[in-house]
């Protein structure tokens, strides 16, 4: 069952980090494209993962039950799902260049 675990997670994140750069490639213009995928990424990574097991710690240990911590899982995924639901409203339009003419 552990092992099952393992391939059916490894799998979800998987199917997450592959279309993950065609995404920041459709949200950033590419005078800012590095610059904000990797912030953005960077930013992601520290602020959801790793305050995570402290701020779970935190919960178990002034509750002392593991309910607290599902509790902020699905706050957390709230935040997610309402981040998915806005990216389509950026994505499909025309991209402002500058014209290097007009400079």
């Amino acid at each position: 069952m552990v092992l099952l675990a393992q391939v059916v997670y490894v799998a979800g994140v998987a199917a997450t980090y592959a279309p993950q750069a065609a995404l920041f490639t459709e949200l950033f213009r590419p005078e800012w494209r590095y610059s904000g995928a990797a912030l953005s990424y960077s930013l992601g990574a520290v602020l959801g993962g790793g305050f995570a097991p402290i701020i779970c710690t935190a919960l178990f240990g002034h509750f002392g039950t593991t309910a607290a911590i599902s509790g902020y899982v699905v706050v957390v995924n709230l935040i997610n799902l309402a981040a998915i639901a806005a990216i389509p409203h950026h994505l499909g339009k025309p991209a402002r260049h500058r014209d290097p003419a007009a400079v």
